[in-house]
């Protein structure tokens, strides 16, 4: 347990993505400063890499997964839904960001 209170960490999460999204004000600003302060292990900017994948997202042009790749998910969705259920920890089908 970290020691914030449930309000405090929404509040932190509010900020990051007001910032993100369209900037605070000198007030938010400080409270921000303040909440980023009392978690040195928070990071600052992932409402700001967020709200920009998302934009880049948004923005790429949309064409449907080759049904092969389509077929590796679904199967790798399969077996980290069938791992939680038997209550093991799921473990990642490949190592390095890539599928084998």
């Amino acid at each position: 347990m970290n020691g914030f209170s449930p309000a405090s960490e929404r509040e932190l999460l509010a900020l990051l993505a007001d910032r993100a999204l369209f900037g605070l004000g000198p007030a938010a600003h400080r409270r921000l400063s303040r909440h980023l302060a009392e978690r040195p292990e928070s990071d600052a900017e992932i409402m700001d890499r967020t709200a920009a994948l998302l934009l880049l997202g948004a923005r790429m042009p949309s064409e449907p997964l080759p049904e092969a790749i389509s077929r590796e998910i679904r199967a790798a969705a399969e077996r980290f839904l069938a791992q939680r259920a038997a209550g093991g920890e799921p473990t990642p089908d490949f190592q390095d960001g890539y599928p084998p």
